[in-house]
């Protein structure tokens, strides 16, 4: 769970840490660090997969989560 009520809408800038891999847990992408560094995203980006700003719409800060898409 993370912290406070709000969740990220279109349009909003956040940042976010992950680690990108396949069904078989083979690493593809990550932020930078090794997935520590963060990187920054528009909600609604198209240039980032669609699951993964739809699924942080759900989310608040802090949270962490599996997202499949």
């Amino acid at each position: 769970m993370g912290e406070g009520k709000r969740k990220p809408m279109l349009g909003w800038l956040c940042k976010i840490k992950y680690i990108a891999y396949f069904y078989d847990k083979t690493i593809f992408d990550s932020s930078p660090q090794n997935g520590q560094g963060t990187v920054e995203l528009f909600i609604g980006d198209i240039s980032w997969p669609e699951c993964l700003w739809k699924g942080m719409q759900d989310m608040r800060k802090n949270e962490r989560a599996k997202i499949r898409g």
